[in-house]
């Protein structure tokens, strides 16, 4: 399903001049199934990120949860969806302690959106 995700990474994360990244992950699943996109950030710390996420139509419906993380558990942010369908968000996520990407294998941000009955197998 890695494949089928379409992202955006407009990613501006503040932590002095460190060069970060995004890195997106979800598992394999069948149609109907809710899937859960993780996203990690690479490169030390932050108390800001900022991305955009869209999720190919053609797999997933609607985004239907989203959940921001911190390693200091003081995240708080927004994810405005930014197409009709709900399928792409603008996302904000805040930490006053820098825990945003402090734990490598722990997610700045959690997605959850279902696999379209009509998702093409190549895609699950």
């Amino acid at each position: 399903m890695n494949r089928s995700l379409l992202l955006s990474l407009a990613v501006a994360a503040t932590a002095g001049a460190q060069p970060f990244s995004l890195h997106v992950e979800a598992d394999p699943l069948p149609p109907g199934a809710m899937a859960q996109v993780r996203v990690y950030l690479r490169g030390g710390a932050a108390s800001s990120v900022r991305f955009e996420i869209a999720l190919d139509g053609a797999v997933f419906g609607r985004i239907e949860s989203a959940e921001a993380h911190s390693a200091s558990g003081d995240q708080f942010g927004i994810a405005a969806f930014t197409t009709s369908s709900d399928t792409a968000a603008s996302v904000r996520i805040f930490s006053a302690l820098s825990g945003l990407g402090r734990l490598p294998d722990w997610p700045v941000a959690t997605f959850g959106a279902r696999v379209l009955a009509s998702a093409p197998d190549r895609a699950r």
